[in-house]
């Protein structure tokens, strides 16, 4: 019997009859790796053959270009795919259409910016595009879209984008303050002036505040009532702005970040250093961008109990951020003259304090970057 060489055409002997039969290549079997979403693929996708044999060629096109096998096709849109097997001068093809989305949806335009302030409420108005469903969820509960928000408070806000087309999501969250009365153009005057820059450095414009817990721990010789003081300044403050204060005796082995001494009169110049001036406390703070880490302070011991409370008040206070005297309110904390024993935050202080920590004031604002952002509840 002849021997063929490879040729599409192999004979077989049966018996006594001699039969040709002739062999065509298969039709291409295709796999596609990627994430397909209805028609749509939205990832890269890689396209191999599958159940290859031998003395075959195998070929793919894509968009008319030869394409190497599990090579990671990536451009975004509809793609002419073209798959070749051929044998012995005979090709067969097979053509198809594949599309590949790897785009997510865009961020909802949503009139509500991130951390910002509202007065009495804030209404969620979304500007919806077409192929995109919404849904919106108010701390963490499904909320209807363009529906107002009344609660007073802060609130968390996230609302998924789903592209119909490709199943693609995006999540965009943001938080917002909601406050049912205004702050006044004095209180917001005031606060401006109490904690931009400080009485020992007024060049310093800009916001500075805690945002860690503050231990505070008082050294040298101590009465009851200097450390109960303390520990009422202290739990006043940390209603008011939110912060964990705490306060350790002085025989406590743990670490303070904001240290009190409290010297004699005569030995105030020596804590103090250059900058002291004659005066019945000090503090002074060390920030990281703004950001208050560490802070120092002294109370004159040698001043009667009344004063040293007054200055324990005032001292602890402006260490938190608030770094300047005036002359505007004599019963305020931050009273220049000391012609009277302050032992108490007025209700001008209580928004001062207020006022830096909120959370959308941040360290580093300057005068205009506050405005702005207290602006919607300034009445």
């Amino acid at each position: 019997m002849k021997r063929f060489s490879l040729s599409i055409l192999i004979t077989v002997l049966i018996g006594s009859g001699l039969f040709f039969v002739f062999f065509h290549p298969p039709e291409p079997e295709i796999f596609i790796k990627g994430n397909k979403y209805h028609a749509v693929y939205n990832e890269p996708v890689k396209i191999h053959f599958e159940n290859k044999r031998r003395l075959y060629h195998y070929q793919l096109y894509i968009d008319g270009k030869k394409y190497k096998e599990g090579t990671a096709v990536n451009r975004n849109g509809k793609h002419l795919i073209k798959a070749e097997i051929s044998f012995s001068g005979k090709t067969v093809d097979k053509t198809f259409h594949l599309t590949i989305d790897t785009e997510k949806p865009g961020y909802p335009l949503v009139n509500i910016e991130p951390s910002s302030i509202h007065l009495k409420q804030a209404a969620i108005h979304v500007k919806e595009e077409p192929g995109i469903d919404y849904k919106a969820y108010l701390d963490n509960r499904p909320w209807l879209l363009n529906k107002a928000i009344t609660q007073p408070g802060e609130h968390q806000l996230k609302i998924i984008s789903s592209d119909q087309s490709n199943g693609l999501k995006n999540i965009d969250i943001r938080t917002f303050h909601i406050f049912e009365t205004a702050f006044s153009k004095e209180e917001v005057r005031y606060f401006l002036k109490i904690a931009l820059g400080t009485e020992y450095n007024p060049n310093d414009k800009f916001i500075n505040k805690w945002t860690e817990p503050i231990v505070i721990k008082p050294y040298l010789e101590t009465t009851k009532e200097d450390r109960d003081m303390i520990k009422k300044t202290a739990k006043a403050l940390s209603q008011l702005t939110g912060l964990d204060i705490s306060v350790l005796d002085p025989s406590d082995k743990r670490k303070e970040n904001m240290s009190i001494y409290f010297p004699k009169d005569k030995d105030m110049a020596k804590y103090q250093g250059p900058t002291y001036r004659n005066n019945w406390g000090y503090f002074n703070y060390f920030d990281s961008d703004n950001m208050i880490y560490k802070a120092y302070l002294l109370i004159d011991r040698d001043l009667s109990q009344d004063l040293r409370n007054e200055v324990i008040l005032e001292e602890i206070t402006q260490a938190l951020g608030l770094g300047n005297d005036t002359y505007d309110y004599k019963d305020s904390v931050f009273q220049q003259e000391k012609n009277q024993a302050v032992t108490h935050y007025s209700a001008m202080d209580k928004k001062v304090i207020q006022l830096l920590y909120l959370k959308e004031i941040e360290p580093g604002m300057d005068k205009e970057a506050v405005l702005e952002t207290l602006n919607p509840i300034i009445r």
